[in-house]
């Protein structure tokens, strides 16, 4: 499509956005304004959801993204069809994403760069950076049996046990709840345990990240207390590094939602 993803020049955005920011302000893009986040389509593969504002005096239409290397190998499967964006006015689209893309290796990262070519600001390349929410892109086929979860947790060294208290909404703060909150997000219920001399429950997930390795598994174990909204977390990773710290955000992301 087109040849413009030199991410090492000063061109690039270097602060990464928060989920569902805009993502290019008007004064960075000419005029072109554009808000987005990755989520979760209706089939359970990622999309991408982008409203397009035009602060210019023209219409603007014609749009082309391209994605980086980037940790789960996401690019855009289709560009954007929409009618041309007046000036003053915004239009949304959704962009079906695959993950057939390039892989940048190394440490797990969220963030994703992207340039967009407006045609009729031609020849204008905008450059911006997005971070993509785990739960997103979690693929279905992360689901563990209990034995395969026991076994995998104590092969992987405690050293590597990344653990934080998270706060939950008072609807999450229950083994049940979460557990159906979680495996929306294809982090799946394994087994529940109770917590020997305590009052507490700990209830096991597991989950698969794409990307090249075929061992992109996530362990979760999550520790309720009654009453308490809050949980201890406990993750570990199989592979790569970094993903348990992207596991740990996402969710505190979908369990401190009230639902």
């Amino acid at each position: 499509m087109m040849n413009v993803m030199d991410m090492g020049s000063g061109s690039v955005n270097p602060a990464p956005a928060a989920p569902g920011s805009i993502l290019l302000p008007a004064e960075k893009g000419a005029g072109l304004e554009i808000a987005g986040v990755v989520a979760r389509g209706g089939a359970g593969a990622p999309v991408y959801n982008l409203t397009f504002t035009n602060r210019t005096q023209a219409p603007l239409d014609g749009f082309q993204l391209q994605f980086n290397k980037n940790t789960f190998g996401l690019t855009p499967a289709s560009q954007p069809q929409m009618d041309p964006v007046q000036p003053g006015d915004s239009r949304s689209c959704q962009l079906a994403l695959t993950f057939s893309g390039n892989s940048s290796g190394g440490v797990a990262s969220a963030t994703l760069q992207v340039a967009v070519k407006s045609p009729r600001q031609n020849p204008a390349v905008f450059y911006f950076n997005d971070q993509v929410p785990l739960e997103a892109v979690l693929v279905a086929e992360g689901r563990m049996d209990a034995a395969v979860f026991a076994q995998q947790w104590q092969s992987i060294p405690a050293a590597q046990e990344h653990t934080q208290q998270l706060p939950v909404s008072p609807a999450m703060a229950n083994p049940d709840a979460a557990a159906r909150a979680l495996g929306a997000a294809n982090l799946f219920f394994v087994s529940t345990r109770a917590v020997p001399g305590t009052n507490l429950t700990a209830a096991c997930f597991s989950g698969k990240a794409p990307g090249p390795q075929a061992e992109s598994w996530l362990l979760l174990e999550i520790t309720f207390a009654p009453g308490v909204h809050a949980v201890k977390m406990a993750v570990r990773e199989r592979a790569p590094a970094g993903l348990a710290a992207l596991a740990l955000t996402a969710v505190q992301r979908v369990l401190s939602r009230a639902q």
